[in-house]
């Protein structure tokens, strides 16, 4: 028997024709391009400046490709990453991120040689949106992987692979499908999101990076805030929702103290004067604790059950009691301040808390069969 075929027998994976690409890609500040791969929680993903943010995530893109390719052309030395300011003079290229952000695809594509499809903008496509390109330059081949956006060229790196064979069916390496390749191929891809999100409406840090990893590579991007860590998330261009059943009472308790200084109400004079006109159903402190809370300053801001304004949903609350153990409030109007804008108590919940690391925000105060009016 032959070493291939005995090699074969064995499941032991042998290389193919020897071959040279070099992954080029933007590597930034960082070292090399695996401490930009994995650098996600130095970089600060809520400031003006995109540049980290698009570094780590092009280098993980180019990193990906690297573990895989290697896999499976059995070429352990070969998918070197490079920085995009010294590719290399020979061999074939694949060339990680748009010209904006890729020194060697805007040099490369400043030519006048360069193909019409090359030429044309990315940033057309939108945030998710890519292309894959093949083309020869400079005697060699090239496969162009750009987008409207980091997570664009990520998912283009993800595309690529799959076209290629390779499958995640769930997370853990044994649920991967590897194929056996040689050569790259030749590709012409433009591809759009369908839909801007994908994933799961969840809570709870239930996760782990192994599950949020195959989310990515498969193009799921909707998960909790709650989830750790966030930098993975940011990097893997997941988004992260938070808003729930508790969405009312975080930022329009009923029972929270009235942050302003209602017209016709004695002892809150040292607050902001307050922006909302006094409601003909506004009935004072009725529970004679010497303040207002919000139910009690704008009743009228809360559902109406039985002909009563209630603060909770709760059966309890139409004979004066609360809802208890939930955390949870009842429907609110449509013209409560909730609903057309989010109150000042809130500010600092979505200043400081979860929310500030949300990309989503949704609210579910409503409940099946009850109607705010």
């Amino acid at each position: 028997m032959t070493p291939a075929l005995l090699a074969g027998a064995l499941g032991v994976l042998l290389p193919l024709a020897p071959a040279r690409t070099a992954i080029v890609v933007n590597t930034g500040a960082f070292p090399d391009a695996n401490a930009a791969a994995g650098g996600e929680a130095k970089v600060d993903w809520l400031d003006a400046d995109a540049n980290d943010d698009v570094i780590c995530t092009e280098c993980f893109a180019a990193v990906e490709l690297q573990r895989h390719l290697r896999r499976a052309t059995g070429r352990t030395d070969d998918f070197p990453v490079v920085d995009d300011d010294s590719p290399p003079a020979k061999g074939d290229w694949i060339l990680v991120g748009s010209a904006e952000t890729n020194a060697a695809a805007r040099k490369l594509l400043a030519s006048a040689a360069r193909p019409a499809a090359a030429r044309a903008e990315p940033a057309k496509l939108g945030p998710q949106g890519y292309r894959i390109r093949t083309f020869r330059a400079g005697g060699r081949s090239v496969i162009h992987l750009a987008g409207g956006g980091r997570v664009a060229v990520l998912y283009a790196a993800w595309d690529l692979l799959h076209r290629l064979g390779f499958r995640w069916f769930a997370p853990e390496e044994v649920h991967q499908e590897v194929p056996r390749i040689g050569a790259l191929g030749e590709h012409n891809v433009t591809a759009r999101a369908s839909f801007l999100t994908r994933g799961f409406h969840a809570w709870e840090n239930r996760g782990d990076e192994r599950f949020l990893l195959w989310m990515a590579r498969n193009r799921l991007n909707y998960w909790c805030v709650e989830q750790a860590p966030n930098a993975l998330m940011r990097k893997l261009g997941i988004r992260t929702s938070c808003g729930a059943h508790d969405a009312q009472a975080r930022f329009l308790n009923p029972d929270r103290a009235y942050p302003y200084d209602h017209p016709r109400f004695q002892g809150d004079e040292r607050k902001t004067a307050d922006p909302y006109p006094p409601s003909k159903q506004y009935r004072g402190d009725e529970n004679k604790d010497g303040k207002l809370s919000c139910f009690e300053a704008h009743p009228e801001w809360f559902p109406l059950v039985s002909g009563r304004r209630v603060p909770s949903r709760a059966p309890a609350a139409a004979r004066g009691g609360r809802e208890k153990g939930t955390g949870t409030c009842a429907p609110l109007r449509s013209q409560s301040p909730f609903s057309a804008r989010v109150p000042v108590p809130a500010v600092f919940d979505l200043l400081h808390g979860p929310p500030v690391q949300a990309v989503v925000f949704h609210r579910s105060d409503r409940r099946a069969g009850e109607q705010g009016l």
